[in-house]
């Protein structure tokens, strides 16, 4: 009655550590959102919204492209020749 009342509990524990180790990492490993393209070239910088403005796809096709990060900061990109 011990040896399965110890083995029970060993089952449950061991059940229950890899149960959330393995719920960690699933949460851990979400996919990226995908980034979504500015509304404008003067779009605000709005933290937790991330975006993205390709001047040589947008407007007259010159000037700066550049993201605005997860924090709000805006980041320029070089551009292509």
């Amino acid at each position: 009655m011990k040896k399965t009342l110890l083995a029970t509990s060993l089952v449950v524990l061991l059940a229950a550590f890899f149960g959330g180790l393995v719920g960690w990492g699933v949460r851990g490993l979400q996919p990226a959102q995908p980034m979504r393209p500015c509304a404008t070239e003067d779009s605000p910088a709005v933290a937790g919204e991330p975006c993205y403005y390709r001047a040589t796809e947008r407007g007259n096709g010159r000037g700066i492209s550049f993201v605005i990060d997860g924090t709000g900061r805006t980041i320029s990109l070089p551009s292509n020749p």
